[in-house]
């Protein structure tokens, strides 16, 4: 395990393994480097790349220095690259694809040299219903109140949109512990992303982001999943300059390793 220290003091955990040019894991909610669709496929890429996969500051063995802000992700991101050579391709997946977005548009190419999108989970259209107004609110409520399994719920439901009783039958299961352990990240994530959980168009702010990244950019979504992710990630595509859309047949947004990574390793390895 290897561990820098970002600008702000928070000590930021992450695992290495492979050789070549560097890429860099960003988990979507909830996931660190021990849960989630990212512990498949580090091992699949380290074949090709030296893959750095890290803990979001509030997961695993990372720090979590108050208050919260999507400026100190950046520097934490950035803290990584700078520890492991300077520049690095970035791989970030539902939420954790907007952060990586974020991240490119503020870092630059002199930071940032590839950059590949996995479902960036905005709702853009109306194929799927908004989150409520108060989602955010609620989650800190829960958080004050101890009652981080009912966060989790939250998101199931009202940002997810699973049914209430499926993600009852969750609660039963192995990962459920796991889940609640990292709830309160979901109130960082929901910070930079519910202005665009509308089912409104890209906001003005959020798309002069995209629009300035400046590095080559893949973005990629599958036939199984969300119907509002692959117009989310026809849209970016437009936006983001030099963008490609790739769509995978059968594919979730909880990705299997193996369908994501032949499109992964070929775009990285793409001159």
């Amino acid at each position: 395990m290897n561990t820098v220290v970002s600008k702000d003091g928070t000590h930021i955990a992450y695992s290495k393994q492979g050789e070549g040019p560097v890429i860099i894991l960003v988990d979507g909610a909830m996931g660190y480097q021990g849960f989630g669709p990212m512990v498949g496929l580090a091992p699949l890429l380290a074949k090709e790349f030296t893959v750095i996969h890290y803990d979001r500051r509030g997961r695993g063995k990372s720090g979590d220095t108050q208050p919260y802000s999507p400026a100190r992700e950046i520097e934490d991101l950035e803290t990584i690259i700078e520890a492991e050579g300077g520049k690095a391709a970035v791989f970030g997946s539902s939420s954790g694809a907007v952060f990586s977005a974020m991240a490119a548009s503020h870092l630059g190419k002199d930071r940032i040299t590839k950059l590949t999108l996995h479902e960036p989970s905005f709702i853009l259209d109306g194929s799927h219903a908004p989150v409520p107004s108060n989602y955010l609110d609620s989650l800190r409520q829960m958080l004050k109140e101890g009652r981080r399994g009912d966060m989790v719920a939250l998101f199931m439901t009202d940002a997810v949109g699973m049914p209430a009783e499926m993600v009852e039958g969750m609660k039963h299961a192995p990962f459920w512990t796991t889940m609640e352990a990292v709830a309160p990240t979901l109130i960082y994530e929901a910070i930079y992303m519910t202005p665009n959980q509308k089912g409104k168009p890209l906001s003005s702010d959020m798309r002069k982001i995209f629009e300035a990244i400046e590095v080559p950019t893949l973005i990629i979504d599958g036939t199984a999943s969300y119907p509002f992710l692959h117009s989310t990630a026809d849209i970016l595509a437009k936006v983001i300059p030099s963008a490609q859309h790739k769509t995978i047949e059968g594919m979730t947004h909880d990705f299997d390793a193996a369908s994501i990574a032949p499109a992964l390793i070929s775009f990285l390895k793409t001159q």
